[in-house]
């Protein structure tokens, strides 16, 4: 109910209105009702916003902490990643410097990986999640990592291992072989077969069938001991005794029992021949008192009982007289090669002058040898002046001729060599640059400055090395024009500008006959064995003669003195020197840088022949 007012003028006042004291009452109350109910929206408000608020922090922190976590686990990664790197470069190290077979490298890694990995798993915080985001990587890093590196190590113990005991094994069938052996020999060499492999890691199985195989391959060398030296008797006797048997198959057996039987068949052979040299070497005597008695020579007293107790001892008949001097010798050796070709004159020659080597060549042997030497000069001789008027056609002619001779070998060298000096040397290329070195001395004649002699003759004479001292003027000579032919041809080719040293290396290497093979390796000419210079059989690389090199324990060789030889000192202080290659089975003296060559217990040269293995040529 509205209250009223009067305006103050002089207007008389009139009484005022009085309210219901109830009906204010419950305006207060209404009042106070809305006052409350207004604090209370405001209360709930405040509530809300706290709430708020606290949601907002929380959302904070959980950024705040992803951002923590998300800094730490990159961090971690980048940190991983070096520690991989670290582990790496520590494994390697440790592999370098491992001892042969790789004993402790297993351990030693696995040193390494818990160390590297333990102690990057202590830089990661306390935090669970973390460790587990991290955990499950580094174990699997670890156990892998540990798995490969014990693989690696098996495998160089293996192969260490394995090396070890084919050493070994080598050695002791060299001594089987080398020589007869007694059985006591063999029994101790079996008893130590046991106790060697009995220390090896091997299971039991695969131990047992190893010792099995090493002691039959034993006992075959044993038997070939006595087979190569001829003793068929006492091998046929122990073979017999079956004493051995239980470490032979059958078939090796039967294999065994056979070269017995080859063996006994040539020793009876070998008896054939010596008693047929015998009687040859009988007849040779009647046949020089003979001839001394036509060339008006008379013989010693002394002589002539030799002669008769030789005839004698040999079986010959008295009776039995040679019709021969030496001009019949020269003559029925005229006879005999009258029309034959060269190359059997020359086949027989070379048998001949085989023999005289031998000190088992006899007097008519000798004359012989002579005089099939000036026959074999003269069809050199004839056969070269054919070939002249081609020669002079120039490289195409000379071509032509090389193909023809180049074949022959020897026999081809000779005639080209008198159809033009320095020819000879032509045939001993490989037909694949044979027509480069013939045109290249053609451009040298017509240039000489596309080669510097000096440096030349300098990289040469280093390139040949100790095998230089083996040959004589001439074949220096040769060697070197062709050389020097196949590197002018290059530099013409090529636009050089001065001289190329490592392209002369390789004109000398194919100037003494190298060649590469469909497989890419280098064979024959010069290569390198044990850092020095060494000429190659035409059919071996320079790896292939290191291993045939390698094989060898010289225990045949001497030094000067006479003092057996260290096999490693000789490997490492000796260059084998070509002095023969008879259809690729090349012969070897063995020199120091001091000129002294390995003998034999006679005093001999000590030589070694490398054969080409089958279809190797």
């Amino acid at each position: 109910m509205a209250e009223q007012f009067f305006a103050r003028a002089n207007n008389p006042v009139g009484p005022m209105a009085q309210r219901d004291p109830a009906a204010f009452r419950s305006g207060i109350a209404e009042g106070l009702q809305d006052l409350g109910r207004a604090g209370q929206r405001v209360a709930q408000n405040e509530e809300a916003l706290r709430q708020q608020e606290a949601e907002a922090n929380r959302r904070i922190e959980e950024i705040q902490a992803r951002r923590r976590e998300s800094h730490v686990v990159a961090d971690g990664m980048g940190r991983w990643a070096e520690v991989q790197a670290d582990v790496a470069t520590a494994l390697d190290e440790a592999r370098r410097n491992t001892k042969p077979g790789a004993p402790d490298y297993e351990e030693q890694a696995d040193r390494i990986v818990a160390d590297k990995v333990g102690a990057f798993r202590q830089t990661l915080p306390d935090d669970p999640e973390i460790i587990d985001r991290f955990g499950p990587m580094l174990a699997q890093y670890a156990a892998q990592t540990k798995l490969r590196e014990r693989g690696w190590a098996l495998e160089r113990k293996a192969t260490f291992e394995s090396d070890n005991i084919g050493k070994w094994a080598d050695a002791q069938g060299n001594a089987l072989t080398s020589e007869p052996q007694s059985p006591v020999f063999l029994e101790d060499l079996l008893q130590h077969t046991d106790a060697l492999f009995g220390g090896l890691d091997m299971d039991g199985t695969t131990r047992d069938a190893a010792v099995h195989r090493q002691k039959g391959q034993f006992v075959q060398q044993f038997f070939d001991g006595y087979i190569g030296a001829g003793q068929w008797q006492a091998a046929r006797a122990m073979l017999d005794s079956k004493q051995l048997d239980d470490l032979l198959s059958p078939d090796d057996r039967q294999a065994i029992a056979k070269r017995i039987g080859a063996s006994e068949h040539l020793a009876h052979r070998e008896a054939e021949m010596a008693a047929s040299r015998v009687r040859d070497q009988a007849r040779d005597g009647i046949d020089a008192i003979q001839a001394k008695i036509r060339g008006g020579v008379v013989p010693s007293s002394e002589e002539m009982r030799a002669v008769r107790a030789s005839a004698k001892a040999a079986g010959l008949d008295q009776s039995e007289l040679v019709e021969l001097d030496v001009m019949d010798v020269q003559a029925e050796t005229n006879r005999r090669y009258a029309g034959v070709p060269s190359m059997t004159m020359r086949r027989d020659r070379d048998a001949l002058e085989q023999r005289i080597a031998q000190g088992k060549a006899s007097e008519p042997d000798q004359i012989m040898k002579a005089q099939l030497d000036k026959l074999v000069d003269a069809a050199d001789s004839r056969e070269a002046e054919q070939y002249k008027a081609l020669i002079d056609q120039g490289v195409q002619g000379k071509a032509a001729v090389l193909a023809q001779l180049a074949p022959r070998g020897a026999a081809g060298f000779d005639i080209a060599q008198k159809a033009q000096n320095g020819l000879g040397y032509f045939t001993l290329v490989h037909p694949s640059v044979r027509m480069q070195a013939l045109q290249g001395g053609e451009d040298l004649k017509a240039n000489p400055k596309l080669i510097d002699q000096n440096r030349a003759s300098e990289e040469f004479t280093a390139q040949i090395g100790l095998q230089g001292r083996s040959l004589n003027e001439q074949a220096i000579e040769g060697y070197r024009t062709v050389a020097n032919a196949i590197y002018a041809e290059e530099a013409k080719t090529q636009g050089f500008e001065q001289f190329e040293p490592t392209v002369y290396r390789r004109a000398v290497n194919l100037a003494l006959g190298a060649s590469r093979g469909p497989d890419g390796q280098w064979r024959g000419g010069m290569g390198l064995v044990n850092g020095r210079h060494v000429m190659l059989p035409d059919w071996a690389s320079a790896e292939q003669f290191s291993r045939l090199l390698s094989r060898s324990d010289f225990s045949n060789a001497r030094y000067g003195d006479g003092s057996p030889v260290n096999a490693r000192d000789v490997q490492k202080n000796y260059t084998p020197v070509l002095i023969g290659d008879d259809r690729g089975a090349a012969t070897y003296v063995f020199v120091n840088a001091a000129g002294q060559r390995l003998k034999t217990a006679k005093g001999e040269d000590y030589t070694q022949t490398a054969r080409p293995p089958a279809g190797a040529r």
